[in-house]
C-alpha cells in the first residue's frame, strides 16, 4: 500500500509537473486589465504591438498614453527620434492616436532594472500631471507581461494606484506549444528566470 502510494505520488507530481512546464508560456503572458482611462505603453515592443496597443486604445476608450524608453540602442544616428519612448509615440501617432494624446517618457539608460526605471518614470511624471489618478493599465509584449505588471504594481501600490497589465499577442511562436522553437525556449525560459528575479531578489534600488 505504501509502495502504491509513493508510486501515485510521483505520477501526479509529474503530471503537475508537465502542465506547469507547457504552461509557462501562458502563465508569463498575463493579462489582468482593470477600469482605466490611462495605457502605459513600453517603448521598445515591435511594431505589431504597437498596432495592437493603437486599436486597444479606440475600443477601451482611454484618453492618454504614455510611452517609455531609454535612448536607442541602434539606429539613433539615422533618426529623429532619440529613444524608444519618442520612437513608440510617434508611431502611435503614425497609427492615427493623436498626438496631443500620447506623451513620451525618456529615461536614463541602465544595465539593470530597465522596466524599473521607465516604471518610476511613469509614476514621477503623474504625481505631477494627475496626481488624483486611480488606476492604470499596462501594455506590454506577450511573456513579458507578468514580470512588469509585477514591477508596477510593486511600485505604484504606496501611491493607491491600481495597475492592471495586458499582453500583447507574441510572434515567432505558440504560447501553448513555446518548447518546440528556439525562439520560444529563448523567450520563455529567459522571461521566467527574470520574472524570479524580480521576485527573490531586490531591484528596486
Amino acid at each position: 500500500m505504501g509502495l502504491g502510494l509513493a508510486i501515485a505520488a510521483c505520477l501526479l507530481g509529474g503530471v503537475y509537473l508537465y502542465r506547469s512546464f507547457v504552461g509557462l508560456g501562458r502563465f508569463l503572458s498575463l493579462s489582468r486589465p482593470v477600469a482605466a482611462s490611462m495605457l502605459v505603453v513600453e517603448g521598445w515592443l515591435p511594431d505589431s504591438a504597437l498596432v495592437q496597443a493603437s486599436k486597444l486604445f479606440w475600443q477601451q476608450g482611454y484618453r492618454c498614453i504614455l510611452t517609455t524608453g531609454p535612448p536607442l540602442a541602434q539606429g539613433s544616428f539615422l533618426s529623429q527620434y532619440q529613444t524608444q519612448a519618442q520612437l513608440a509615440a510617434a508611431t502611435l501617432i503614425a497609427l492615427g492616436i493623436p498626438d496631443e494624446l500620447v506623451h513620451p517618457l525618456p529615461c536614463p539608460t541602465v544595465t539593470t532594472g530597465r522596466t524599473y526605471t521607465s516604471a518610476l518614470a511613469v509614476k514621477e511624471y503623474l504625481a505631477q500631471t494627475y496626481p488624483d489618478l486611480a488606476s492604470l493599465n499596462l501594455f506590454t509584449y506577450g511573456c513579458h507581461a507578468r514580470r512588469s505588471g509585477y514591477i508596477y504594481r510593486r511600485l505604484f501600490r504606496p501611491a493607491g494606484v491600481a495597475v492592471g497589465v495586458i499582453a500583447s499577442a507574441v510572434h515567432g511562436f505558440e504560447l501553448d506549444r513555446w518548447w518546440q522553437t528556439s525562439s520560444g525556449v529563448r523567450t520563455v525560459l529567459g522571461e521566467w528566470i527574470a520574472y524570479l528575479y524580480v521576485r527573490l531578489i531586490r531591484w528596486d534600488r
